[in-house]
């Protein structure tokens, strides 16, 4: 049986510099998609996301979303997506019944996730990318 991030990781040896991915105005070789899921992957870890947890992906259409997916596998974490067109209500729900125990969001639904009960005695927190890809 081979794993998504096997997949990944043939692609990278065989072609790294081949297009792996393209949207909209970014395009990215399997070296540079295999390092954006490295480092994503490397900061879920740190968050304290490992082996089976879940990890909710609330996000529209943008090429992190593959990121995020890969980098879930790349640490055996599930991830979970949720459709961006979700309500406030939906949202805690999906992630109540998945037990997700990450909800990434990008910047542009941020207001629905505020509109959540708080759902932990931690505060959310959020994650700001310097970079012109937007927030997670």
């Amino acid at each position: 049986m081979m794993l998504l991030s096997q997949l990944m990781q043939d692609a990278l040896a065989a072609t790294p510099d081949k297009l792996a991915l393209i949207f909209e105005d970014d395009v990215l070789s399997y070296r540079e998609m295999h390092d954006a899921i490295e480092r994503s992957a490397q900061a879920l870890l740190s968050l304290g996301i490992g082996r089976g947890d879940r990890v909710a992906i609330f996000m529209r259409n943008r090429w992190e979303y593959v990121e995020l997916y890969f980098a879930c596998f790349r640490i055996g974490a599930i991830a979970v997506p949720l459709n961006h067109r979700f309500q406030t209500d939906e949202v805690v729900f999906a992630i109540t019944h998945c037990t997700a125990k990450l909800l990434l969001a990008d910047q542009a639904l941020l207001p629905v996730v505020r509109k959540a009960p708080s759902m932990s005695s931690t505060a959310p927190r959020e994650s700001r990318s310097s970079d012109s890809r937007g927030a997670r």
